[in-house]
C-alpha cells in the first residue's frame, strides 16, 4: 500500500511540474475562445473585449486568432452599446498590422488612415518601429476631402452614431472608413456597418426592416443597402428642377405673347407665323415639365430622394 501511495505522489509531482502550452489570448482563465464558444448563449460579441485579445494575439502574432477576433468584434457593433472613438481607433489600427502581415498593404493602409483621422497619437508601442512607420505614412497621406453619409428607413425616435458619435443625417465626413450604427429605444445598437467613404459622393445606407413575425427573413447583401452617387443627388436634383421650372415658365409666357400678338395680326401671313412660334414655345414648356417631371421620378426610383 506504501508503496502505491509513493507512486500516485511522484506521479502527481511530475504533472503538476509540467510547463504549459502558450495560447492565443483570453481575457479571464477558463473563458472560452470565440472559435469554440457556443455562439448560441452568447446575445451579442463584447467588441472591446474582442479588441483587446486581438491586440494581444497580434503581439504573440497569433494572426488568424487576431483576424477572427476583429471580425467578431465587428459582428457585435451591430447589437451592442455604441464603441467610442478610442477603442474604434485601436480596433482599426490593429486591424491594420493584421493586414499588413497578411499581405493586404492596401487594406492595411486603409485601416491605419482610419484609426490616425480618429486619434493620430494613439499606439501601441508592440507592433514596432516598421509598423508605427506605415501607421506614420497612412496618416500623413489619409485623404482630406470630404463626401457626405445618409442614412435610411430609420424611425423617427432612432438615433444615428458615426465614428462613436451621435449625429444628424445627413452629415459631411472625410472620406475613408467610418462606422455607422443605429440605435431606435435602447442605448444598444440595431444595427452597424462599416462603410468606405468615396471623397466628393453621397454614400446612402439603407436600414433593411424585418416584419413582425417573419421568423424566414434574412438581411439582404450589402450590395443592396450601400449606394454611393457622385456629387449631392439632393442638392443636384432641387437645382435641375429649378433651372426646367424657369424654362417652362419662360416657354409659357412666349407662348402667351404670341398667342396676344396672333390675335392682333391683320394679315394670313402674320397670324401663321405667330400660330408656329405660339405651338412652338407651348411644346418646349411641355417638354421641360416633362423633364422635372422625369427627374423626380428617377430620383424617387434610384432612391436619390
Amino acid at each position: 500500500m506504501g508503496v502505491h501511495l509513493l507512486i500516485a505522489a511522484l506521479a502527481t509531482m511530475a504533472w503538476a511540474q509540467e510547463p504549459e502550452e502558450t495560447g492565443p489570448a483570453s481575457d479571464e482563465a477558463g473563458e472560452e475562445t470565440p472559435e469554440s464558444a457556443d455562439s448560441e448563449s452568447r446575445e451579442c460579441e463584447d467588441a472591446p473585449s474582442l479588441v483587446r485579445r486581438a491586440e494581444r494575439d497580434v503581439e504573440g502574432y497569433y494572426l488568424a486568432e487576431a483576424a477572427a477576433e476583429i471580425a467578431q468584434a465587428k459582428a457585435g457593433l451591430g447589437c451592442g452599446p455604441i464603441l467610442d472613438t478610442a477603442m474604434l481607433a485601436r480596433m482599426w489600427q490593429v486591424e491594420g498590422v493584421v493586414l499588413t502581415l497578411q499581405d493586404d498593404p492596401a487594406g492595411g493602409q486603409r485601416s491605419f488612415a482610419a484609426s490616425g483621422r480618429l486619434s493620430p497619437d494613439t499606439w501601441n508601442a508592440n507592433y514596432g518601429a516598421d509598423m508605427r512607420q506605415k501607421f506614420d505614412d497612412a496618416t500623413a497621406s489619409a485623404p482630406t476631402a470630404e463626401g457626405q453619409i445618409k442614412v435610411r428607413s430609420v424611425t423617427k425616435i432612432a438615433e444615428v452614431a458615426i465614428d462613436g458619435q451621435i449625429v444628424e443625417m445627413p452629415i459631411k465626413a472625410t472620406a475613408g472608413l467610418h462606422l455607422v450604427q443605429v440605435m431606435d429605444e435602447t442605448t444598444l445598437a440595431r444595427f452597424a456597418r462599416i462603410v468606405d467613404l468615396p471623397a466628393k459622393e453621397q454614400l446612402v445606407l439603407t436600414v433593411p426592416v424585418r416584419r413582425v413575425g417573419d421568423e424566414e427573413w434574412m438581411p439582404p447583401p450589402d450590395s443592396s443597402l450601400i449606394m454611393t452617387y457622385r456629387g449631392h443627388p439632393s442638392r443636384d436634383l432641387i437645382i435641375g428642377s429649378g433651372v426646367t421650372a424657369v424654362a417652362t415658365i419662360a416657354s409659357l409666357a412666349v407662348a402667351g405673347v404670341a398667342n396676344e400678338q396672333f390675335l392682333n395680326t391683320p394679315t394670313e401671313y402674320e397670324a401663321k407665323k405667330h400660330m408656329t412660334v405660339n405651338r412652338a414655345t407651348f411644346l418646349s414648356g411641355i417638354a421641360a415639365g416633362a423633364a422635372t417631371g422625369g427627374l423626380i421620378i428617377g430620383a424617387v426610383v434610384q432612391g436619390k430622394w
